[in-house]
């Protein structure tokens, strides 16, 4: 839990506290704009750029400490949806 993750919180904050724990891996769950934001930076290294993401999309990134990070997947709701369904069928 951190307060970095406020929608009031500059993105850069959760990366600050990421770099300084040195974790290797992490799940963020947040909200618009702010996980946009986030990712946004993320992938462009830019602080002036958002990517619209809808509710419960799924993305994920590999990320080494560095300036930006490499898109590994970005799954839509409908997707993991679908997705949710087939796995309940079985």
């Amino acid at each position: 839990e951190t307060s970095a993750l406020e929608p009031t919180a500059d993105p850069e904050d959760i990366l600050e506290e990421l770099r300084g724990a040195g974790v290797r891996g992490a799940l963020l769950v947040g909200h618009q704009p702010h996980l946009g934001l986030l990712i946004s930076r993320l992938l462009s290294g830019r602080p002036d750029v958002e990517v619209p993401l809808k509710k419960a999309a799924l993305v994920w990134l590999s990320w080494d400490g560095g300036k930006t990070a490499e898109l590994r997947a970005f799954i839509p709701p409908k997707v993991l949806e679908r997705l949710s369904g087939l796995a309940s069928s079985r």
